[in-house]
């Protein structure tokens, strides 16, 4: 098989790493604005009512939207 024959091979095989690393950073960043975001709410706002399920509202922000951004990006 020649390196240059198939080019399409290579792009796929390019295409997925390539979107794994978009992915997890995105999710990197998320997690950090989910943990800001919970700092906030624990240290500043005092006299607030705690959030029910916060972390699965942040995780489905966080897993869920940014695969969908990712997929549509790709």
């Amino acid at each position: 098989m020649s390196v240059s024959g198939d080019q399409s091979l290579w792009n796929g095989l390019c295409l997925i790493p390539a979107s794994l690393l978009q992915y997890f950073t995105l999710t990197s960043m998320g997690w950090m604005l989910a943990e800001a975001l919970h700092m906030h709410q624990q240290l500043i706002s005092v006299f607030v009512q705690p959030e029910t399920k916060f972390m699965m509202k942040r995780m489905i922000l966080t897993w869920g939207a940014l695969k969908i951004l990712n997929i549509s990006d790709v």
